[in-house]
């Protein structure tokens, strides 16, 4: 469903559909189906700045990329079979209380009020784990079960802190670039991530500095070379900004689920 002056998108009551993809309706303030399994991609984007998502019941879904939103219940959500994006929303919160893995990467990128996280189920991350440019998210305290990431971990913002209690094993690189006085980037390198990245490099960069260290690894993990690079949360402290591309709501009824089957040609139900 995309380019309508629809407010509200609801009634939408069956089990499993094929693709659920909203976007560019800049009135649309609401968005509720009971949905339990999208077999194929979610996508919702560039709609109402004030748009709150709810699909309480989904548990499944291949690839999810949810953008320009205030509120998203995905309660249920267990698995994302490819990769889960989150960018430039305007939730104060992200909860996925049983969320246990995704296929590939998962993305928190550019959310410019987010404050609180929650994955404490989350166990594998099968690609790579980024975190990048969250204003207001200090602490990334909120993956306590997750074991293995599959790819590289990419931390970049305001962070003071940073643990992974039950991290076992980063098949890619882990950096961190944070802007905070307060981070210690001789803790992070020696007692989160030297003992779990395998291959190519540990890099850390905090505070006013505008360099990293950078240790290369090789596959078993042993350090075989030093480096410097740049800093780029310092310098992107101050230069970042909410995208605003949608519109504010007005008055309309929720669309049915008759009216929904005739218009929302972009949803197939499977």
């Amino acid at each position: 469903m995309s380019d309508t002056s629809l407010t509200g998108f609801g009634g939408f009551n069956v089990d499993t559909l094929k693709t659920l993809k909203i976007d560019n309706n800049r009135f649309l303030e609401r968005i509720d189906s009971s949905v339990k399994e999208i077999s194929g991609d979610l996508i919702i984007a560039a709609n109402a700045r004030n748009l709150k998502v709810s699909l309480p019941e989904l548990k499944w879904v291949k690839t999810a990329m949810i953008k320009d939103t205030e509120e998203v219940n995905l309660d249920e959500l267990q698995v994302v079979q490819s990769s889960a994006e989150f960018i430039e929303n305007h939730f104060r919160d992200l909860k996925l209380p049983k969320l246990k893995s995704t296929g590939t990467t998962l993305s928190l990128i550019d959310n410019k009020r987010l404050e609180r996280a929650e994955f404490p189920s989350l166990v594998e991350v099968g690609g790579g784990l980024m975190v990048i440019n969250n204003d207001k998210l200090n602490q990334i305290d909120f993956f306590s079960q997750l074991k293995s990431v599959g790819g590289a971990i990419e931390l970049e913002g305001d962070i003071d802190e940073n643990k992974f209690k039950q991290l076992k094993v980063v098949k890619g690189s882990a950096i961190m670039k944070s802007s905070s006085n307060k981070f210690d980037c001789k803790d992070w390198v020696d007692n989160e991530v030297s003992s779990v990245v395998r291959g190519g490099k540990i890099e850390c960069g905090s505070g006013d500095s505008e360099f990293t260290e950078v240790i290369h690894l090789d596959e078993s993990g042993e350090r075989t070379s030093r480096s410097t690079g740049r800093n780029s949360a310092k310098t992107s402290k101050n230069g970042s900004s909410i995208i605003d591309s949608s519109g504010v709501g007005g008055n309309s009824d929720m669309l049915s689920l008759g009216m929904a089957l005739v218009v929302v040609a972009g949803i197939v139900i499977g």
